[in-house]
């Protein structure tokens, strides 16, 4: 009974010591991905890529989403 207490807390330990390491992974991963997702995202604020990722979502269509793409990618290469 003792053991299987102290394997539990120390596993509890581990998890909550290693959690701040894999959220920051994990932001990190999905920046990357946000940066692929949108052309010259580089060269964008947060704030224009939010606005960005906003008006894609709100969009009913595939076809839409590729007007605003395509909108976009005309607008980032001027």
């Amino acid at each position: 009974m003792m053991k299987g207490q102290i394997f539990f807390s120390t596993l509890t330990c581990i998890l909550i010591a290693s959690a701040p390491m894999l959220l920051a992974e994990d932001s990190k991963q999905v920046q990357s991905q946000d940066q692929e997702r949108i052309y010259r995202s580089q060269l964008m604020t947060q704030e224009e890529r939010n606005e960005y990722r906003n008006k894609i979502r709100t969009v009913k269509t595939a076809k839409e989403r590729e007007k605003i793409r395509h909108e976009h990618h005309i607008l980032m290469t001027v």
